[in-house]
């Protein structure tokens, strides 16, 4: 990697690394609040279920298993409230790292990004899985001298070869893909282009562009990498709210499964089976 983006990609950990301890009062207190609110949620179904007896069984054993329904809502209401207040103060945090510390230090490096994006081209073609592994290896940091470079390398290299991958490649293929009539030029610049056979953004690149078509480029590329990085961040904690929904609502369905169970299979059948004085 240049110098240049190697100072961007040190830039970019470390400003991750220092908002990794504010953020901690953050999530801890929503955590915390969220924790508190699915407490009183949780007593509120509890009390419900205790007002229309609907945990009432025959069968003493049966009746102690149904109780234990009770504690299992708390738990659950209490584990998914601090689970969710978590999960959105986070998103908010990484939202605010990609607006305060990746957008700056992409506008700052992106002749950089461009120029090395150029050569990368050149290398490896224009296919986005090839180019995305390309990039990767030429942005792997080496081992430092002490503990500090080596946790921060270790860290970067681990990003790299999973959300990073994922990032790159989306911006890739956002960028590389954008129609020409996107780019903020003139009709001069627009004329020499179709001049020189130049109908897209690799072609530009690939043959080295003229100082217009490439400021263009420049000034869409760190919008491109923000808008990208906000998809990957909403994507990726979309999954885990769907995950977290979805326990949530196997307990739920569970618990309506017992009921049926007792109240429209089991207790009917008794009642029929007692005999009638």
């Amino acid at each position: 990697m240049s110098d240049p983006l190697n100072t961007a990609a040190i830039e970019t950990v470390t400003g991750l690394l220092l908002q990794l301890l504010p953020g901690f009062w953050s999530l801890l207190w929503a955590g915390l609040l969220g924790a508190f609110g699915g407490l009183l949620l949780a007593l509120l179904i509890c009390v419900l279920l205790f007002r229309k007896n609907a945990l009432q069984r025959q069968p003493l054993f049966w009746n102690l298993l149904a109780k234990l329904a009770y504690p299992l809502l708390l738990a659950q209401g209490v584990i998914s409230g601090l689970l969710l207040g978590v999960l959105l103060q986070l998103q908010v945090n990484c939202n605010r790292f990609v607006d305060d510390t990746l957008g700056p230090v992409t506008a700052e490096h992106t002749h950089a990004l461009v120029s090395y994006t150029a050569r990368q081209l050149q290398q490896h073609g224009s296919d986005i899985d090839q180019l995305t592994r390309g990039m990767l290896q030429g942005w792997t940091l080496p081992q430092g001298s002490n503990w500090w470079d080596t946790q921060r390398a270790a860290w970067l290299n681990g990003f790299l070869e999973g959300s990073g991958r994922q990032l790159l490649h989306g911006v890739l293929s956002e960028w590389l893909a954008m129609p020409l009539a996107e780019l903020p030029l003139d009709a001069q610049s627009r004329n020499e282009l179709a001049a020189a056979g130049s109908n897209s953004v690799v072609q530009i690149l690939q043959s080295g562009g003229d100082t217009r078509s490439l400021q263009a480029l420049e000034s869409q590329l760190p919008r491109t990498i923000t808008r990208s990085a906000h998809g990957l961040i909403d994507q990726w904690f979309a999954g885990h709210y769907t995950l977290l929904a979805s326990s949530n609502l196997i307990l739920l369905a569970l618990l309506l499964g017992e009921m049926l169970l007792y109240f429209h299979l089991y207790l009917p059948h008794r009642r029929q089976a007692v005999p009638q004085p």
